[in-house]
């Protein structure tokens, strides 16, 4: 998959891995997704951005995903 080689060549920029987490997302792996999010996360990804990005849509009400925006200091989703 391309989005595992370009992991392997820039495992800490986090647009990669926001972008990992996105095609995950879109093509239902959950677990996948929700780990590509966190490492976007911790390499300095804009938690507001990830709040209300529709390309999350699929994994955006989960528990996990609104743990992640906490961790990271997000606001909720919506903005609330």
């Amino acid at each position: 998959m391309v989005a595992q080689l370009a992991v392997s060549l820039a495992p800490t920029d986090s647009t990669v891995r926001f972008r990992e987490a996105v095609v995950y997302a879109e093509i239902g792996k959950r677990r996948e997704a929700l780990a590509g999010l966190e490492a976007a996360l911790k390499h300095g990804y804009g938690t507001v951005r990830v709040a209300d990005d529709e390309d999350l849509a699929p994994i955006r009400d989960t528990a996990e995903f609104k743990a992640l925006l906490q961790q990271y200091g997000s606001p909720k989703p919506g903005g609330s």
